[in-house]
Formats: C-alpha cells, structure tokens, sequence
C-alpha cells in the first residue's frame, strides 16, 4: 500500500513539474499583466508571426515579402481544482493573481491526510493536472508555431532572412524593407504577371510557396 502511495505521489509530484516547466515558458505571452489574474477568468495570449508571403511584381522586378502580425487567441478559463479537493485545503496565499496555484505547497499539506484518504485526494489532484497539462499543451503548442513558421522560411530562402530587420527603403534585397513595410525575403527578375499571396500558417500554403519559388528557380 506505501508502494502504491510512493508511485501516485511520484506521478503527481511529476505532472505539477512538467506543467510548472510549459507554463514559465508560456506565460511570458499572455495579455494580462503578471500577478493581476482574476480566477475564473480566460487566459488570452498573443504571439507574432509572419502571417503571410506576398508576391509582388514591378517592371521585371519580383519580390517575395512577409510581415510580422501580431495575434491573441483565448484559450478559456483554466481548469479549476474540483471542490472536492478545495473544500479540504485552502488554497497557498501565494498564489493569489497568477493563473495555477501553487501545487507543491497544497501536495505538502495532504501529508497530513490518513492513507485513505490521501488515495482518493491523489487520484482527484492527478486528474485534475492531467487537465492542466493539456491546457498548458494546447498553448505551447499554439506559440511554438511562428518558430516552425521562421524555420520554414529559412529552410527555403537562406538561414537568417527571416530574422533580419535592417530598414533600407532604396534597395531589394533579402532583408531590406519593401514599401508595405515588410521584409524582402527573396528576390528576382522575371515576366508576366505575378501577384500572389501564399498563407504561411496552413501547410497547403508553405506547399504553394516551396512550388512557386521550385518554379522561380527552373524558370524564373
């Protein structure tokens, strides 16, 4: 029975690490500010990325741009810890204004619960962190996608030309600035008519794009 204790408190000890982990990488993105949230409220987060490349042709001149914008999304509120579990604890002082309380404190005071008790309360506590722990997962994942977004763009033009900002009005070349304000990423001289704009957060648009500078390359 201490065996089986041992394991659930190890496994429980384990989720409030790892969800501890993603969160202080996270919460550097959110739109409230730091110690000021309200429990019961939605957690927003913003990130930047480049949204889209845009193809734009002057005289023989044909440039491929993109910009960074910025977007918030709501998540919703986060998991709540059941009233089951609350109603035997309060939660730590600590942990007024931030978005999860602190966990490692409110395990420390189980300690005083009997074994069976202590059972029951570690099977609620892991449920309810296997909760958070998707919740956390759907925001880190929503955030890391701009840096596969970059990679991409790296991959297929240069390392590096997505992360330029030099400002230079007078000339195209990657990593100069176009008129629109956004980043030359690559350029060429070409005929016909080609404006065109490929969404870099569907991977049908970063096909499209690898497709068109595949014919760019052949052709262009």
């Amino acid at each position: 029975k201490n065996r089986d204790l041992d394991y659930m408190m190890k496994s429980v000890r384990g989720l409030i690490d790892t969800n501890g982990e993603i969160w202080s990488a996270c919460k550097e993105h959110t739109c409230f500010v730091p110690g000021k949230f309200t429990p019961g409220s939605c957690v927003k987060m913003k990130r930047i990325c480049f949204k889209e490349a845009s193809v734009l042709k002057k005289s023989n001149q044909l440039t491929i741009s993109s910009q960074k914008t910025l977007y918030v999304h709501d998540f919703g509120t986060p998991p709540l810890i059941p009233p089951c579990l609350s109603s035997l604890f309060l939660l730590d002082p600590q942990s007024e204004g931030e978005v999860f309380p602190c966990y490692n404190a409110y395990l420390r005071k189980a300690g005083l619960l009997n074994d069976g008790v202590l059972v029951s309360f570690l099977t609620q506590l892991q449920e309810h962190l296997e909760d958070v722990q998707i919740f956390v997962g759907r925001i880190e994942t929503w955030l890391s996608e701009p840096a596969s977004t970059t990679q991409f763009l790296n991959e297929l033009f240069g390392s590096g030309v997505a992360l330029i900002e030099d400002v230079d009005a007078s000339m195209c070349k990657p990593g100069g600035k176009v008129s629109n304000g956004a980043t030359c990423i690559h350029c060429a001289l070409v005929r016909g008519q080609m404006d065109v704009t490929f969404d870099l957060c569907t991977d049908d648009g970063k096909e499209k794009l690898k497709t068109f500078v595949a014919f760019l390359k052949l052709y262009g």
